[in-house]
């Protein structure tokens, strides 16, 4: 049998963009570009967290933060800074700063296990204050999904407005995740925007 001609057509624009291998060399450039800055960041959360080794984790303290990528969380690439952060089997202590392609920056605080049963009395009562008021809190069940969407995140305000607590999401989820999001046109600012985030998290648990 001779082989048929293909029913699949390229587009114009595809074929366009099929040609144009100076895209990978911008991305290349952007994930380099992404990752010393998170080693900028990296560093300025490390100053910080040695600070608090009051409520961060020694394992926390010893270590330095590790930034990783990756090309597929939900069909785009991505780059993540973990730090201070610790995850074992008795529990997650963890501040994540994330890019993902196309979407705001964003910095989460992560804690679940042991570690949140240090803190539960003070994050419920803490996250309540206006020092909070523009922050994310998951509603999520599955506590290693990382996007900000609505079926993922709520504003804190919003959340506490409808009548449900933080001790029944502590009691229902077992973590709790808040996060913040960072235009990408702020990129400018974004070691001072997690600089203050991370900070307000510590001195909350300090009590």
């Amino acid at each position: 049998m001779g082989l048929k001609d293909t029913k699949i057509r390229f587009s114009e624009a595809e074929m366009a963009f099929l040609t144009d291998t100076s895209l990978f060399e911008k991305k290349r450039n952007i994930i380099n570009k992404t990752i010393a800055l998170f080693g900028e960041i990296e560093q300025s959360f490390h100053h910080l967290a040695a600070n608090y080794g009051s409520v961060v984790p020694e394992d926390a303290l010893k270590k330095r933060g590790k930034i990783s990528r990756g090309e597929n969380y939900k069909g785009l690439p991505y780059v993540i800074l973990d730090h201070p952060a610790v995850f074992s089997k008795d529990g997650i202590f963890a501040f994540r700063s994330l890019m993902w392609w196309g979407n705001p920056f964003s910095f989460t605080f992560h804690i679940s296990g042991n570690f949140l049963t240090d803190f539960q009395v003070v994050m419920a009562n803490g996250l309540k204050t206006r020092e909070f008021s523009n922050t994310l809190i998951c509603i999520n069940s599955n506590q290693f999904e990382h996007h900000l969407g609505e079926s993922n995140y709520q504003k804190l305000p919003s959340f506490l407005n409808s009548g449900r607590t933080i001790d029944e999401l502590i009691k229902q989820q077992g973590f709790i995740k808040i996060a913040i999001a960072v235009p990408l046109e702020d990129i400018k600012n974004l070691n001072d925007q997690g600089i203050v985030f991370l900070e307000k998290i510590l001195d909350l648990l300090s009590g």
